[in-house]
């Protein structure tokens, strides 16, 4: 069963009979360490689709304590579920080895950075814990809401040389500093300040807060490794009788290749001739390994993989959304994926989903009101009016352009003048202002009125046969 947990929530302490094994679903969560002199330790931080907590297997108490860095959902597993399943599944056994082994791994590159300076040693962490679990937007690249003295405990510094060497990151132009948050505005030269290369292909092992676990240690093309947390999340769910939706098949197709995904597959694109759908393999301007298609909890998505570009994903409606790095989008009836890259018209991914299922969709009785106030009756000369300004929405490949056409080019279409398409917008409207429906004025009116007539489905992709 699902649990959810506030931040700073302490989920077991230090000490504690070992009794259970916890599955963390979304958020992260941090092991800290507590010394016989009460000096705490931060060991690892864990993030979607990880476990914690393997005491069980190996008959110990708790070796650290476990918080919630932000609110976090998971679920714990009792250790006589997890001794079954390590007895009956061979290859969770190998799973949790992996674990374990890159546990040793990362314990060992952070004893290895011991030696080095302690401005390349928070560099380091930074580039870690950025990569593996930090967040993207315009900003930069967000680290978790940990604290200094947290950090510096995890790389052997005094607090006092943990600020110095942030402040000489943040003078350099490399970080930006707050109130428990650390931005990294410049990975790449961050890197090279490291000594850490750049991955060639995968995102990070590690998922990002709130997001899907991301792509583990493989390369584009072949199998995911099942996480010890997927196997482990099957046999808790067969034992103790918790289920989850399964997802019908999705159909991915990228020019003449396509693919049909089942519950349990996955797909990627990218440059790499290794992805199992290769887009342009000269387009530089593409990731090698750009995204990943799979299933989650009963709903599809893709996934960005990238560290640097984008991904744009257009719905059925034909409203163009961005897809920022290491974020993921549900994906739901017939949508595209546009991969931009150095050629001028971007790449483009057909994917035919199932339908999100809701329990109801009956409007609530204000609704039904705003419904019949919005309600504008549209004649024939209005709707072709619509669809010759708002046809790029729903054009699809090199055609697709989401924005409004200018007047002129709109009278073109329908064999009259450009001024006489905007008075006929105009009218249009006033007459919608008029009866209710906002945002129909102003600078950004016409883009309004795109997303008014398409959400609405007032003119759709069968209309521009009239065209």
């Amino acid at each position: 069963m699902l649990r959810r947990f506030p931040a700073g929530t302490r989920l077991y302490q230090q000490g504690d009979p070992a009794d259970f094994v916890f599955v963390v679903v979304k958020g992260l969560v941090k092991l800290m360490l507590t010394s016989a002199d009460g000096e705490e330790t931060l060991l690892f931080v864990r993030g979607a689709g990880e476990l914690v907590g393997l005491e069980p297997i190996g008959g110990l108490t708790r070796q650290a304590s476990v918080y919630s860095v932000d609110d976090v959902v998971g679920s714990y597993i009792s250790s006589g579920v997890v001794t079954r399943a390590v007895t009956e599944a061979p290859a969770l056994c190998r799973d949790l080895v992996r674990e374990l082994a890159d546990t040793n791994a990362e314990l060992a590159a952070r004893l290895a950075d011991y030696s080095t300076s302690a401005r390349q040693r928070v560099a380091r962490l930074l580039v870690r814990h950025g990569t593996a679990y930090g967040t993207s937007d315009n900003d930069g690249i967000r680290l978790p809401p940990l604290t200094q003295a947290e950090l510096a405990s995890a790389i052997g510094l005094s607090r006092r040389g943990m600020e110095r060497a942030l402040r000489e990151l943040r003078d350099s132009g490399l970080v930006d500093l707050g109130y428990r948050q650390i931005i990294v505005r410049d990975l790449v030269e961050l890197r090279r300040m490291a000594g850490v290369a750049a991955p060639e292909t995968l995102a990070p092992a590690r998922s990002s807060a709130g997001d899907p676990p991301a792509l583990s240690d493989r390369e584009p093309g072949t199998s995911r490794r099942k996480q010890p947390a997927d196997e482990l999340g099957a046999a808790s769910r067969s034992r103790e009788g918790a289920g989850s939706a399964i997802p019908h098949q999705v159909h991915v197709r990228l020019g003449a290749v396509s693919r049909t995904l089942s519950p349990g597959e996955e797909v990627t694109f990218g440059r790499s001739s290794r992805c199992e759908l290769p887009v342009d393999t000269s387009d530089t301007g593409i990731s090698r390994c750009a995204g990943v298609i799979r299933a989650d909890n009963g709903t599809w998505f893709v996934v960005n993989t990238s560290v640097r570009h984008p991904l744009a994903v257009v719905d059925d409606i034909g409203f163009r959304s961005v897809l920022p790095p290491r974020r993921r989008c549900a994906l739901q009836g017939r949508m595209r994926i546009l991969l931009q890259g150095n050629a001028a018209k971007p790449h483009e991914l057909t994917v035919e989903a199932p339908l999100a299922e809701h329990p109801s969709m009956e409007p609530m009785a204000d609704e039904e009101s705003a419904m019949a106030e919005n309600a504008v009756l549209l004649t024939l000369s209005d709707r072709a009016v619509l669809l010759a300004l708002f046809a790029g929405y729903l054009l699809e490949g090199e055609k697709y352009d989401p924005y409004p056409r200018t007047y002129a080019a709109a009278g073109a279409r329908l064999g009259m003048e450009g001024t006489t398409v905007r008075k006929k917008v105009e009218h249009l409207r006033a007459r919608l202002h008029a009866a209710g429906v906002p945002n129909m004025n102003g600078p950004a009116a016409l883009t309004n009125l795109a997303e008014y007539v398409l959400v609405r489905r007032l003119i759709t992709k069968d209309d521009l046969r009239s065209l």
